[in-house]
């Protein structure tokens, strides 16, 4: 069954670009991304009331969990809604297959995390820079369009905010005084929800609500987004994460590219250039490399039956594994 809930994971993430895609030909980024969050945080809602679990968090942490929505979803959503205005649903998902590569970097300046700097991840650093590097020369230097460029600038920005939002993350969830996961999930959604509409606010785009259901593809895409794509995937992948150990459950960042590849073939004919294939492949072996534990043979000698938690990083309170690096990309 965990199989099945790391593919459903993958695939409603991967699945996301293309549902934004359908969501902002017709409305405004900036409101599409609003209305995901609003179905996001109903949807959160409703199942953690029945789930009994909590929604309100300590005064003392309620400031810290929403700074970590504004870089979890707020500026992300917003980078990424505006930047599929220009780039390919494809394109989008590999983009978001650099998190760990920005949460590594961000982790180690703000942190100060002395094991982050191993030659291998160094390595896998450096493929990453160098498959970034691939997908931006073409658009920079031959055919791209300031637009193309601009959108594709947005769609790594949106993969740095949430390699901020993995670092804030792991200081909320982990430590002396860690705080509940869904009270925390919910909160970050709140805070997300109010600065995009603030924003929306800001920059003049309003909703046209006769146009929510003016085809059933755009309602089931928000609904999708919201539902699917945040709440269920969330929800999925934290169960993984008890099952399975952080690092390993975080492997799902490995399809989430090559699903968003396929499925914007599948709906929109689209394919990724050469250069963005090639730079996809380098990112993917940057990627591994990083992500991959470290394991000694002795640790694995000395407790056999924990191979595949062994590297799952630290335990929450309640003996439960944290999420650590990387923490896993929400698209």
């Amino acid at each position: 069954m965990n199989y099945l809930f790391f593919l459903l994971v993958a695939s409603f993430w991967g699945g996301s670009f293309v549902a934004i895609k359908i969501v902002i030909s017709v409305f405004p980024p900036l409101i599409g991304a609003a209305l995901r969050l609003t179905v996001a945080l109903l949807s959160l809602g409703i199942i953690f009331l029945v789930m009994r679990k909590p929604l309100i968090l300590p005064k003392d942490n309620i400031w810290k969990s929403w700074l970590t929505g504004a870089f979890a979803q707020a500026i992300p959503f917003s980078l990424l809604f505006w930047g599929e205005r220009h780039v390919s649903a494809g394109m989008a998902g590999i983009g978001n297959g650099t998190v760990p590569i920005w949460t590594l970097l961000i982790g180690n300046l703000f942190l100060g995390d002395q094991e982050a700097y191993t030659a291998r991840k160094l390595c896998g650093l450096a493929l990453g820079a160098v498959g970034i590097l691939i997908i931006f020369i073409p658009i920079v230097n031959i055919a791209g369009t300031r637009d193309e460029l601009l959108g594709t600038i947005a769609v790594f920005g949106m993969a740095a905010s949430y390699g901020v939002a993995a670092v804030l993350n792991r200081l909320l969830m982990v430590g002396s005084k860690p705080i509940d996961f869904h009270a925390n999930l919910f909160q970050q959604h709140c805070a997300s929800l109010s600065l995009i509409v603030l924003e929306c606010f800001l920059v003049g785009e309003r909703l046209s609500p006769r146009l929510l259901f003016s085809s059933s593809t755009l309602t089931l895409s928000i609904v999708y987004l919201g539902l699917c794509s945040t709440a269920i995937a969330w929800i999925l992948f934290y169960h993984l994460i008890k099952e399975w150990g952080a690092f390993r459950a975080a492997s799902v960042t490995y399809l989430v590219p090559a699903m968003a590849i396929i499925l914007d073939f599948a709906v929109f004919r689209n394919l990724p250039s050469l250069a963005q294939a090639i730079g996809a492949l380098i990112i993917l072996s940057g990627v591994i490399l990083i992500q991959r534990p470290r394991q000694s043979p002795a640790a694995v000698a000395s407790h056999p039956t924990q191979g595949s938690r062994a590297s799952a990083g630290p335990r929450l309170r309640d003996g439960r594994c944290a999420p650590t690096f990387p923490w896993p990309p929400r698209p």
